[in-house]
C-alpha cells in the first residue's frame, strides 16, 4: 500500500506544478524524452498533454489503497489482495506508456526553435 502512496502523492505534486507552471524544462522531474527536453515550449506542451494521464495514475493509485484497505478489513482471503497489487501495477505501468506517448507526440507536434547565432 506504501507504494501506491507514493505513487500518487508524486502524481498529485506533479499535476500541481504543471498545473501552475512550476516545473519547468529540467533533467531530473517531469515527462522527460528527447522531444520534451528540446525546447520550452515542447516541455510545456508535453506536461499539460500527459497531466490528464498522470491525474489518471493517481486515481489508480489511492482506489488500489482503498481496495487493499478494504481486502486487510473484511479479511479476505491473501490471493485477493495480491491479485488488486498485481493489477494496480499492471494498470500503472500501462499508464506510465499512454503518458509517455502523449507527453512526446504534444512536443514532437511543436515547432522547432529557430536557430540563433
Amino acid at each position: 500500500m506504501i507504494g501506491y502512496l507514493v505513487i500518487a502523492a508524486v502524481c498529485v505534486l506533479m499535476q500541481l506544478g504543471i498545473a501552475r507552471r512550476m516545473i519547468g524544462r529540467n533533467r531530473i522531474i517531469g515527462i522527460r524524452t528527447k522531444h520534451t527536453l528540446s525546447s520550452d515550449e515542447s516541455w510545456e506542451r508535453g506536461q499539460r498533454a500527459a497531466a490528464p494521464y498522470v491525474y489518471g495514475v493517481a486515481v489508480v493509485a489511492i482506489g488500489h489503497v482503498a481496495a487493499l484497505a478494504a481486502v486487510e478489513a473484511f479479511e479476505l482471503p491473501r490471493t485477493v489482495g495480491h491479485l488488486l497489487a498485481i493489477s494496480g501495477w499492471i494498470i500503472i505501468l500501462a499508464c506510465c506508456v499512454f503518458i509517455w506517448r502523449a507527453a512526446n507526440s504534444a512536443a514532437k507536434a511543436t515547432p522547432p526553435e529557430p536557430l540563433t547565432r
